[in-house]
């Protein structure tokens, strides 16, 4: 497919090979995409393989308006954003949609033109027209010159008069058993009338290649052709065309959606599928990981990368004050404040369970207690004063007095309340002559503790007496 007149610079070929070796017949290995100035290659025929003007690429790819993904059946998904132009790629078929906006009366080649009607699809390079029967001959017409293949010539151009066919090959039973789907319950919900033609194709190439793979591959086709809105579930869980899921991932013939994912810790929603697709998707519940390789339960990754559970709650590493849950949406990041806190030493800190905040836990009574005053000072015969928050040391500390029988002294213990620890405040005053940068400093106590104090008399020796018995 290509512009009849180049506008967007967008031209879609399909790479073919010989993909049996006993016949003359080819199967798509890719696509060749070029869009702007952008070389896109993606093959599809043994592993998907993405190359970017000869880069190599990992699907997913998303740059500049190119979206490159990995559809849950196996195909790649290409999406050009500024031209509303998708382009699915699979092992054996491809299927491209443009938008009429851009490209209404503008495209040629084996897919025909993009018009209202299609008695003009069967269309030849020089413009003739030709019936709709006789697609299959002027889809020759419309080889591309590659000069990696120099034996793909493009020929004269062959008459769309009836040509002699040869019978048709005998066919087995299990070619009428597979193919026979197509004609029955799944498809009876489809109103196209192309049924019989997929029909009769799948029984040629299937008595002709002897390839499930194939074979499996038209019956598919016929069922994506089927009206958007009706959902074909064809495969049986154990036959020929079964759909082998890897990973934890479950075959569904009728999604609607595609996986949420996990993205930055969070549960991302996937994107909603215009019709029914068919593919390997999470069972209910999960969700598509990081790299989009399996299903996990949770997006909920801890800076060791190990995946958390719901309810899971756990600390940062350098932030004790930071924590984390694991929710079903993702991880919610909570980070804790600590009230105005005390200065004092370890060991009478306090701390809650996240070893964030702390309470000084002194002992007796001895504490901080804030007390308004008003300081004057006199200068140069005026005076200067402040409302200051003075913090004051106040309240009963342990002592007492005992007789040691080892020492043979009266020992007394005493202890004040006094500060612990201390800052110098500076407060600007207010002067009655007007003038301006006057301060006054003063300490303050950061936390206040019971210390040891020399008692009056802190030890006495006593005379004692040897008590024989």
């Amino acid at each position: 497919m290509e512009e009849q007149n180049p506008k967007y610079n967008l031209r879609v070929l399909v790479d073919n090979y010989y993909c049996f070796s006993f016949l003359p017949f080819s199967c798509p290995k890719g696509l060749i995409i070029f869009y702007g100035n952008v070389n896109i290659v993606i093959t599809t025929h043994n592993v998907n393989m993405l190359t970017i003007d000869g880069i190599q690429q990992k699907v997913p790819y998303i740059t500049n308006g190119i979206w490159i993904t990995e559809l849950p059946d196996g195909a790649v998904n290409i999406y050009f954003t500024d031209i509303k132009t998708t382009i699915v790629a699979s092992r054996f078929n491809f299927k491209l949609r443009v938008a009429e906006h851009f490209f209404l009366n503008n495209t040629q080649g084996q897919c025909g033109t993009c018009t209202t009607f299609q008695d003009d699809d069967c269309i030849r390079p020089d413009g003739t027209i030709e019936d709709t029967d006789c697609c299959p001959t002027t889809a020759r017409d419309w080889l591309y010159n590659d000069t990696n293949k120099p034996y793909c010539v493009a020929t004269t151009p062959a008459s769309c008069s009836t040509p002699t066919t040869a019978p048709p090959p005998p066919i087995p039973d299990n070619c009428t058993i597979l193919c026979m789907k197509i004609l029955e319950t799944p498809f009876e919900n489809c109103t196209n009338s192309f049924l019989d033609t997929y029909y009769e194709n799948c029984l040629f190439d299937c008595a002709t290649t002897n390839s499930t793979e194939l074979t499996c591959s038209i019956i598919q086709s016929a069922a994506d052709n089927c009206d958007n809105d009706t959902c074909v579930d064809w495969r049986s869980p154990t036959g020929e065309c079964k759909m082998n899921c890897t990973e934890n991932l479950i075959y569904k013939a009728c999604a609607t959606q595609l996986d949420d994912y996990c993205e930055d810790n969070s549960v991302m929603t996937g994107e909603n599928l215009l019709n029914y697709h068919e593919g390997c998707f999470c069972p209910a519940g999960m969700m598509k990981s990081e790299d989009k390789t399996k299903c996990v339960s949770t997006c909920c990754l801890d800076v060791n990368g190990t995946r958390r559970e719901i309810n899971d709650k756990w600390q940062d590493q350098n932030n004790a004050c930071t924590s984390y849950k694991c929710t079903k949406n993702g991880v919610i990041t909570r980070t804790q404040t600590c009230a105005a806190q005390d200065d004092c030493i370890e060991s009478d800190r306090k701390w809650d369970d996240e070893h964030c905040c702390y309470t000084c836990v002194t002992q007796g009574l001895c504490k901080r207690k804030i007390k308004m005053t008003n300081v004057i000072k006199e200068v140069q015969n005026t005076n200067c004063t402040a409302n200051i928050e003075l913090y004051v040391c106040e309240g009963n500390c342990p002592s007492s007095v005992y007789y040691d029988t080892q020492t043979h002294r009266t020992e007394r213990k005493c202890e004040c309340c006094q500060e612990m620890g201390t800052e110098d405040r500076i407060v600007k005053l207010t002067c009655q002559d007007g003038r301006e940068n006057e301060v006054y400093t003063y300490p303050h106590f950061t936390s206040c503790r019971c210390k040891k104090e020399v008692c009056p008399g802190a030890s006495t020796e006593k005379p004692y007496t040897e008590i024989f018995f």
